[in-house]
């Protein structure tokens, strides 16, 4: 597999697009390589087999949550810390996303499971790092658990994507990271 090239970022960036319009089973490295202007030999070159390119494609998801973490300054406030990580997740395409980790789970589980894993490892440490920089700051309320913090963050951020309702409701990545920053840091009840 070729490292890391601008032909190979526009192969990943279509196979993204193609498995989440179109599903894993019927997504081909023919339409890939179409979607791109590229043959299929060109594909293969940079992805020997369909699994390769399943997982770099839905890896893309990864990699944007850690360049996040890596764009942030090292004294963000909170609120850039949210409103990076709000960015970051506007950036992924989202169209039928809950369906496709619902057919890469079901059709390769393992590749699931890493995903998930590296997914919510991701988010973990965006959310250190707003606990941290909470913390130095003096913006954590007092008596707040960081277990509980972090289970509510996961689910704020990472679970909310796969609620069938929202994609059925079109809400838009940005309305719904607006929403969740917003309840992050405000609640939802008036004072």
């Amino acid at each position: 597999m070729l490292s890391s090239s601008p032909t190979r970022d526009r192969i990943l960036k279509a196979a993204l697009h193609a498995y989440l319009q179109h599903g894993l089973k019927r997504t081909t490295a023919e339409d890939v390589a179409a979607a791109v202007g590229l043959t299929r030999v060109t594909v293969y070159r940079y992805f020997p087999g369909r699994a390769q390119l399943l997982r770099a494609a839905f890896w893309r998801y990864v990699e944007i949550l850690e360049a996040a973490l890596e764009n942030l300054p090292p004294q963000a406030s909170p609120d850039a810390v949210l409103e990076q990580i709000a960015a970051a997740f506007a950036a992924l395409p989202h169209d039928h996303f809950p369906a496709r980790l619902h057919e890469l789970q079901r059709l390769e589980p393992e590749l699931f499971a890493e995903f998930n894993a590296a997914r919510r490892a991701a988010v973990n440490a965006l959310f250190d790092r707003l606990l941290e920089q909470a913390r130095q700051q003096g913006r954590l309320r007092p008596g707040l658990r960081p277990a509980v913090l972090r289970a509510y963050f996961q689910s704020a951020v990472v679970d909310v994507l796969l609620h069938p309702a929202l994609e059925d409701d079109a809400v838009s990545a940005a309305e719904l990271f607006a929403a969740v920053k917003e309840i992050f840091l405000h609640g939802i009840l008036q004072e």
